[in-house]
């Protein structure tokens, strides 16, 4: 077609050029590297390039995806590298290969963080932040995340991104993007006791319930009862937990507070802070409580994301961090949506 004449057609215009042999291109694939003869033309006004040969470039998709799949799930990039070799038995990608193939994760998570997100119906939104240190800086970075449960039950990720710490702008702006990108006002919103991120989420929706995890009130509370009364002392807890009301709540944790006050202060005083926020998960439905009482949906894949980043105990930079983090979340929030 380049050259403007069928097959075993002589030459015609002399500016078109000929067929001048072959040459070698290396082909990389999940199954090896394959040799492949590329035709060449001598002669002509115009280079010769195969479109074919552009399109396939010099890694096949499968064999991208198999590299992001690996690192994602555990391997150093000078893990992938080796292992290829001893699959394939030949040297198929570079640590440095690697890497430029594990970027393109990044362009993912921009990409995510375009979307537009009217199209989820979310009725609880999950609230958190994961720290991971930075070898470039020596310092740790937060990557604040949030989930979604729809109204269809599906779990979705909806936000991530990355910040030095917790702090009230920090949260308030990336509730902004969401809210920006179409997110509605959810019904409620759980959070841990971070200040900063509280009163973002009621800046931003003073009619949700916001409301504070009872799995980090449970710890600081355990923190504050000498061991010998802690059994005792989580019965009651528990007791206004599960009221079911939050009327009652309100009450049995006021008698509370009454009876063991002089004995334990210091665990009152833990219970009386965000009182409210403690109780709303006294509103919802009683099914969904015991869900929507804790971050724990958020602290769940959290445990995915340090499996995988316990091998490299120091990210680069901030660029790695959010990478991985991405990659490892995302996935999860994939596998789950399709229950």
């Amino acid at each position: 077609e380049f050259l403007g004449r069928c097959r075993y057609e002589r030459q015609g215009d002399e500016n078109t050029g000929q067929r001048n042999g072959y040459e070698t291109g290396t082909l990389k694939t999940a199954e090896g590297v394959l040799k492949v003869k590329l035709p060449q033309v001598r002669d002509s006004e115009q280079p010769y390039h195969s479109k074919i040969w552009q399109n396939l470039g010099s890694r096949s998709e499968v064999l991208e995806e198999m590299v992001k799949e690996m690192w994602v799930r555990g391997l150093s990039v000078r893990d992938v590298e080796a292992a290829m070799i001893t699959a394939t038995g030949a040297f198929v990608l570079s640590d440095t290969a690697v890497s430029e193939v594990t970027q393109k994760l990044y362009e993912q998570y921009e990409a995510f963080r375009e979307r537009k997100l009217d199209g989820f119906d979310i009725a609880y939104l999950f609230i958190d932040a994961v720290y991971e240190p930075l070898r470039r800086h020596g310092c740790k970075t937060a990557v604040i995340c949030a989930w979604g449960i729809c109204t269809d039950w599906r779990k979705i990720l909806l936000n991530l991104v990355s910040g030095n710490t917790e702090s009230y702008e920090t949260c308030l702006d990336f509730l902004r993007d969401m809210v920006k990108r179409g997110l509605a006002t959810p019904l409620t919103v759980t959070t841990d006791g971070a200040p900063g991120l509280t009163k973002a989420v009621e800046a931003m929706w003073p009619k949700a319930w916001r409301i504070r995890c009872w799995f980090h009130k449970m710890q600081n509370l355990q923190n504050k009862v000498p061991p010998n009364a802690w059994a005792d002392f989580k019965a009651l807890v528990i007791d206004v937990r599960d009221a079911p009301t939050h009327k009652e709540g309100m009450a049995r944790i006021k008698q509370l507070i009454a009876l063991k006050k002089s004995e334990f202060p210091e665990a009152c005083r833990c219970l009386e802070d965000d009182l409210e926020a403690s109780l709303n998960h006294l509103h919802v439905p009683f099914r969904h409580r015991p869900i929507v009482r804790t971050t724990n949906l958020v602290e769940r894949t959290f445990v995915e994301e340090r499996r995988r980043t316990k091998t490299i105990l120091h990210l680069w930079d901030e660029q790695s961090a959010i990478k991985l983090v991405f990659a490892v979340l995302i996935r999860v929030s994939e596998r789950w949506s399709q229950r």
